[in-house]
């Protein structure tokens, strides 16, 4: 039987959780604990925060790294952007 989550987290709420700020975050992990869950906006929301990508950038990066893949290749995305540590940012038409 699939488990229907009690409630649904935003974005704006996660970004609490990684502030550092101990009263907002121990308040936040009290409904992520509970079984909280969130969309899958909610993590590229987060991304495109922390790096400054569009939304649907965000989600095309996100698609990248959870695929595995160390180069995404774009013609307007902001280049030579290194994300997790893992992903390039390169333009195929640009001159080395």
């Amino acid at each position: 039987m699939r488990r229907v989550p009690a409630s649904v987290l935003d974005t704006s709420v996660l970004v609490y959780l990684a502030s550092g700020k101990v009263e907002k975050t121990d308040r936040v992990e009290q409904p992520l604990g509970d079984g909280g869950t969130i969309g899958v906006q909610v993590p590229n929301e987060l991304a495109a925060m922390r790096f400054g990508f569009s939304t649907y950038d965000a989600m095309i990066v996100a698609a990248a790294i959870l695929s595995g893949c160390t180069t995404l290749w774009t013609g307007d995305m902001r280049l030579g952007t290194a994300v997790d540590g893992g992903l390039r940012i390169l333009n195929p038409f640009r001159p080395d």
